[in-house]
């Protein structure tokens, strides 16, 4: 019995259908391939590609943070009022502690995060008794969602070599995003991945630009014939000696009949890092509807940016995580 066994409890067997044999082709690396879920390589971008684009981890922080420092628990319907339900069993686990190892706040952004980043993101219940008593997030990549022949949606999970089963509807909370199915949500950062690879590649190139000194790059010119070895030595030497900004200001001596000449567009293509910039950053705050104030960016008045946020952003967020849980541990399967 693994350590997952331990945690989940039995969960069934892989079914031998053909949509589960891909399960079969898993080596011993953590993670299955991309393309197990429906996203091809080319295409694909990892989380941590994405949350190195500063406005892209800007948004999800404001994202999971807000919704996760709102109050949370069971409430009561009446006529008059919701009023807290002290006495539930639930109260405790989703409002103080719903694992070993996270605080309800940390549990919460966990999930809004994973949602945001995702698309889908999953708490693995533990029962006892009749009675959820830990709800552990599971990483969206562990676990791909599938309909099957009957409609009911299952959970095929891989954690790793001898680690991987099903879970039914009634083990899994699965809180997801847009969806065009009903049951598996979009993955906002291949929706984005155009501009998140945008974003990265500029942060690629200003990196390289500035370690050759923020200068454009130049031309060696010789008066007189030389062997390509002799070219390759003297390229790599004045790149050892003036390239990168602990060379700045070092005197130059060139060998006999060599010459150089700068190229004139650093100027201009570094004009254009700062327009292309301020674009990437819009297009992630409006897919990802943030305001640009909230993420460090100059937006409109900052109160109208707070209002718009908690109405179109934040209420949306609480909604949906509010009626996952609804759906995931309080109605009777």
């Amino acid at each position: 019995m693994g350590i997952l066994d331990s945690v989940f409890g039995k969960r069934q067997p892989i079914e031998e259908g053909s949509e589960q044999r891909s399960l079969k082709l898993f080596n011993d690396d953590p993670l299955p391939p991309a393309n197990f879920y429906d996203i091809p390589d080319s295409s694909f971008t990892s989380s941590e590609n994405a949350l190195a684009v500063a406005a892209f981890q800007a948004c999800v922080r404001a994202i999971s943070e807000s919704v996760a420092g709102l109050p949370w628990g069971v409430y009561k319907r009446t006529e008059d009022a919701n009023t807290p339900d002290r006495s539930h069993p639930y109260q405790y686990l989703i409002g103080q502690k719903p694992n070993r190892y996270q605080t309800s706040y940390e549990f919460r952004e966990t999930m809004v995060a994973n949602c945001c980043i995702w698309g889908n993101s999953y708490a693995k219940k533990k029962i006892e008794n009749g009675l959820v008593t830990e709800l552990t997030p599971i990483h969206p990549l562990h676990i791909t969602p599938r309909e099957l022949k009957n409609g009911e949606i299952v959970y095929d999970f891989y954690g790793g070599k001898e680690q991987h089963g099903r879970f039914t509807s009634s083990q899994i909370v699965h809180m997801r995003f847009l969806s065009e199915n009903g049951w598996r949500g979009l993955t906002p950062i291949n929706l984005l991945a155009g501009v998140i690879r945008l974003a990265r590649t500029m942060d690629m190139f200003a990196q390289k630009f500035w370690e050759q000194d923020g200068r454009p790059s130049v031309i060696l010119e010789s008066s007189q014939p030389i062997p390509e070895d002799a070219m390759r030595t003297l390229a790599s030497s004045w790149r050892r000696m003036f390239s990168g900004p602990q060379n700045a200001g070092k005197s130059c001596v060139l060998p006999n009949g060599i010459t150089v000449k700068e190229f004139g567009q650093g100027d201009s293509v570094s004009d254009t890092q700062l327009p292309l910039r301020e674009f990437i950053v819009t297009e992630i705050a409006r897919a990802m509807r943030v305001p640009m104030s909230m993420i460090g960016a100059d937006g409109s008045s900052y109160e109208d940016d707070q209002l718009r946020f908690v109405q179109q952003t934040v209420t949306p967020w609480v909604n949906r995580l509010e009626s996952a849980f609804q759906r995931g541990l309080f109605e009777v399967e």
